[in-house]
């Protein structure tokens, strides 16, 4: 290694914000590293969570549409196989999308 690549390698860290000398001369790591350490790992708990939500509304949503087919059988059956099927299902303010 030349000695630029040496120096570059000194440096770097302290351009990046990451390396600051304190009162006492130590060296030491900036406080917005460890901050921006934290919001990241709390932002992929976040991400697993929402993951979790997800599925668990899908789950959700099918098995609503399983009980809505259900219902709808059950009616089509007590209407002795009737081709007319207009207020089988209810009908609904919201979407199940």
């Amino acid at each position: 290694m030349n000695g630029e690549n040496v120096m570059m390698l000194t440096v770097l860290p302290g351009v990046q914000g990451k390396r600051m000398v304190g009162e006492d001369g130590m060296e030491g790591i900036n406080d917005l590293v460890h901050e921006n350490s934290m919001l990241q790992t709390e932002n992929n708990n976040l991400r697993v969570r929402v993951k979790a939500m997800q599925e668990t509304i899908d789950a959700q949503r099918a098995r609503l549409t399983q009980i809505l087919s259900d219902q709808a059988n059950q009616a089509l059956t007590k209407a002795g196989g009737s081709c007319d099927t207009t207020n089988l299902i209810p009908k609904t303010q919201h979407c199940l999308c």
